[in-house]
């Protein structure tokens, strides 16, 4: 009976359907599809039809609204793009921010502790600090070159990614680590092979997760790691999970994708990588979550 409503609607068509019948009428929009299976929009109103006080039938029409829909849906989807992008702006003003105040701060104590250093070990020591320094200064830029050239990156044309094709190119970026660790690697792609996206950031994406679970493993047992992608409730989903360590989900959850912890160096890598892949999946209009257990593992799921 609702075989010409889209899939996914089919439940709430039933539901529609049988409110009308108990006198309930209704006007809402629906996906229909077509005799080439094709779905397209419509207004759909109708109302119960009595006789003697007894419903005896439902009176409705279709009114295809495809088109306006569409224009709806882009005028949103760039309302949401934009409201994102300002999100992001924001954060990334923050985050430049305290990272180069903190770091410009300790490198004008230092230079002014060396101008007073009294002895040759004080001066070797503060030009270790020096050094140490100017390498978290470089690495900081590299991190902000990687953030603003996200957004620009995310307006590129889409390419074609095969999933196993990028995981081979990961596997063999990490391939001295994956040896090292002794991982155990599964991976599923059969109910979704491939995904229209940016390549770069698959490849961020697959290499963030997996040295993440790479690098807190448990030493007591072997490493797996699980890598699929499905369909539900009409996404793609990758979903990338380890038997780790863990992640304290009541202590970090409201800080997992911040770009450091107070009581996490800076270029901890779970800060760094998450919070750069975030702003990618989210520049795309993606959604990242994450569920863990300390001790047990954790599992990433990423919505495209």
């Amino acid at each position: 009976m609702f075989s010409c409503h889209a899939p996914f609607e089919r439940e709430r068509a039933a539901k529609i359907f049988l409110d009308c019948s108990s006198g309930l009428a209704y006007n809402t929009t629906i996906k229909l599809i077509d005799f080439e299976n094709n779905e397209f929009w419509v207004k759909a109103m109708g109302k119960p039809i009595y006789e003697n006080a007894t419903i005896v039938g439902i009176r409705g029409v279709f009114r295809n609204i495809h088109e306006d829909k569409l224009a709806q849906n882009k005028i949103k989807d760039s309302l949401a793009n934009t409201e994102s992008q300002n999100e992001r702006l924001v954060r990334f003003a923050n985050l430049l921010s305290h990272n180069l105040r903190s770091q410009a701060s300790n490198l004008q104590l230092t230079v002014e502790l060396l101008r007073g250093a009294d002895s040759s070990e004080e001066v070797s020591e503060l030009n270790e600090n020096l050094d140490y320094i100017s390498k978290n200064l470089a690495t900081t830029i590299t991190h902000m070159d990687k953030l603003v050239s996200i957004q620009s990156k995310a307006s590129e044309e889409k390419k074609t990614v095969v999933f196993s094709e990028a995981l081979e190119q990961v596997k063999h970026d990490l391939q001295n680590e994956l040896i090292e660790a002794q991982a155990e690697l599964f991976t599923d792609f059969s109910e979704v092979p491939s995904i229209a996206y940016i390549p770069s950031f698959i490849q961020d994406i697959l290499t963030s997760l997996m040295s993440n679970s790479i690098k807190y493993r448990m030493h007591d047992r072997k490493l797996v790691i699980e890598i699929y992608t499905y369909r539900e409730n009409d996404r793609t989903y990758l979903m990338v999970k380890d038997n780790g360590v863990g992640i304290d989900m009541e202590r970090k959850a409201n800080n997992l994708f911040n770009y450091y912890h107070d009581d996490q160096p800076f270029d901890h890598p779970c800060d760094v990588g998450l919070f750069i892949i975030k702003n990618e999946i989210e520049a795309l209009h993606g959604n990242i979550t994450v569920e863990s257990t300390l001790s047990k593992g954790t599992t990433v799921k990423i919505a495209f």
